[in-house]
């Protein structure tokens, strides 16, 4: 499960941890090697229910930190309801729940969702879509089951292959789920987590989450595919602190598929079911000042702090919510980051400021972004709190432009802070002024540093004004500004970008920069057919890199197209390596 504290915590770095356990998989533990397959009988696999159908499912989840754990267990029962489309309708329910939250503190708990019901639609190829629960589950205990299911998201090809991927997103940022086959009596899939690109600025909290391993297995039954017969997998997450002892937080889970425990699912139609995406939910509760004084608050601040693990987004609230209600108190938080706050606090003492969003927090963000009695990194922190606080106001803008003017840390992230607040403005002036604003500084870079750091501010604005700007900048002659350029083009919702990346693939000819195109052309999901003519021509190069990158690319669009042009390179390719590689995205019968 997920546990719903380190949830919170992981909202204070923009970061939200998704529950993947281990009953089966150990770390360190060798997986079978690849059987010869039927690729008739893998094409046939696919979830076929029917209405009125019944199944149960034996589900243990635990997640642990040091000698503290979180755990949870039951029977979760299926009922399908109706068939539409090829997918299939789903009533279900938990019974027999054990559930024990140590790591989560007891205003974030979640509760036991036993006996209540939700909704779910499975999909041909056993993806979970559209999960709907009666209005009377909180945001917490959703979230939970939510989770649970997302750690047995395994998600079938339905088509000839032995490898395949699908692109997702979990609390950490956006990834890759790899899959392969591993047994074909009983099909047995191995699921992990590749090309993992962690989001969010934790680091100008003093925090970094580091994913350091992801697998699970998945056995489905070839003569009765029923969704899972059995799953069991391990994450393990790096939660690094300075001056502070890394924190490995393990996460296991196992499901087993055990229809004789079924139970009777209380009532609830498809219709009345609420399908309020959780992950784009507030989780926040309003901050409730609960203490005499600013003492009591500071030292609850610093207890949380100081505890092992420790807690920085409970601390941060506690001392935020007594600053909401007595703004005259920011001065005092303000004359101990000047003055001998530890290192341990600072981080979490300018999350406070940004969360309390008082006008009084606002003056003082602005005055510390370039205060010269803090360090650099604290006047980063003060950008980005700054930047983050409450709603977006033209002094705090005027302030961050003027910061980002020196070219150091603080004025770099003062300068991609601005980019990300962009989408946030709601006054149109305001918002063209900053438009204004970042298209004048770009107009006046005088080194290529500083035009990388304007281009990732653009980027981070995801703003169609800048679509002809960045597009030029893809031709520039220093290979950082068209790699970052690439980039920021993949997070603009146009088309346009795909065609600019497209056209700039046929000219680059720095296999870094290709590589980063190949990056930008998948995060703008585009169809890579048309892209076909020109990576068949690239594979032709003498550069290893390239062709590896190339490989890759064509592998993650699991189409029959790019499977036939990996399959014609793996027959003219010298080097052995990169040989094996195409072999984990093309059928056997293909490389013959």
């Amino acid at each position: 499960m997920k546990p719903i504290y380190w949830f919170s915590f992981m909202v204070m770095v923009g970061i939200i941890l998704l529950t993947i356990t281990k009953d089966e998989i150990a770390p360190n533990q060798s997986l079978p090697e690849l059987e010869t397959l039927d690729l008739n009988q893998l094409e046939a696999m696919i979830c076929q229910f029917k209405t009125g159908e019944k199944l149960a499912f034996k589900v243990e989840s635990t997640v642990s930190v040091l000698t503290e754990v979180d755990q949870f267990s039951g029977v979760m029962s299926w009922e399908v309801t109706e068939l539409k489309n090829g997918s299939a309708h789903i009533r279900a329910a938990f019974s027999d729940v054990v559930f024990s939250q140590q790591l989560t503190q007891p205003e974030e708990r979640a509760e036991s969702p036993e006996g209540m019901p939700f909704v779910l639609q499975v999909n041909p190829d056993c993806s979970i879509s559209n999960q709907g629960f009666s209005k009377d589950w909180s945001i917490a205990t959703r979230t939970l089951v939510t989770t649970l299911l997302n750690n047995f998201s395994f998600t079938l090809p339905l088509a000839s292959t032995l490898h395949w991927k699908a692109s997702t997103i979990d609390g950490l940022g956006n990834y890759d789920a790899s899959f392969s086959v591993r047994s074909n009596d009983p099909l047995t899939i191995l699921r992990e987590k590749v090309n993992h690109d962690s989001y969010g600025n934790g680091e100008f909290f003093g925090v970094n989450v580091k994913l350091e391993n992801s697998e699970s297995l998945a056995v489905f039954d070839s003569t009765s595919p029923q969704w899972w017969q059995s799953v069991s997998g391990y994450e393990k997450v790096s939660i690094i602190v300075p001056k502070q002892q890394t924190v490995i937080m393990e996460q296991r889970f196992s499901l087993k598929n055990m229809s004789a425990l079924f139970v009777t699912i209380p009532d609830l139609s498809w219709e009345s079911a609420d399908f309020t995406d959780v992950t784009n939910t507030p989780k926040k509760k309003p901050l409730e000042n609960k203490y005499k004084s600013y003492e009591e608050a500071q030292a609850v601040f610093d207890n949380a702090i100081n505890e092992t693990p420790a807690r920085f987004y409970y601390a941060a609230r506690q001392l935020a919510a007594w600053l909401k209600e007595n703004p005259d108190d920011v001065e005092r938080v303000v004359l101990e980051l000047l003055g001998d706050m530890d290192d341990n606090s600072r981080p979490t003492a300018f999350f406070a400021l940004q969360l309390s969003g008082t006008d009084e927090a606002r003056s003082a963000l602005m005055e510390l972004v370039d205060h010269s009695s803090l360090s650099l990194v604290d006047q980063a922190r003060a950008a980005s709190a700054l930047a983050d606080i409450s709603k977006p106001a033209r002094d705090a803008v005027d302030k961050l432009l003027e910061r980002s003017s020196t070219a150091d840390i603080a004025g770099n992230v003062s300068l991609l802070s601005i980019g990300s607040m962009t989408a946030r403005i709601d006054d149109s002036e305001l918002k063209q002024y900053v438009l204004d604003s970042l298209q004048e500084r770009s107009n006046s870079v005088t080194n290529n540093s500083e035009a990388v750091t304007i281009i990732d501010a653009m980027g981070n604005s995801a703003d169609l004004a800048f679509t002809e700007t960045l597009v030029d900048k893809l031709s520039g002659d220093s290979v950082a500004v068209r790699r970052h350029a690439a980039m920021a083009i993949s997070k603009l919702p146009t088309e346009q970008a795909a065609d600019a990346l497209l056209t700039q693939l046929g000219n680059e000819e720095n296999p870094r920069v290709t590589t980063t195109l190949f990056k930008a052309l998948q995060n703008t999901g585009t169809n890579m057919d048309k892209a076909i003519p020109i990576l068949s021509e690239r594979l032709t190069l003498d550069n290893d890199k390239q062709r590896v990158a190339i490989v890759d690319l064509l592998g993650s669009q699991n189409t029959d197209t790019a499977r036939k042009l990996l399959a014609e390179q793996f027959k003219r390719e010298t080097n052995a390596r990169i040989q094996q590689r195409i072999g984990r995205y093309v059928p056997a019968a293909m490389l013959k």
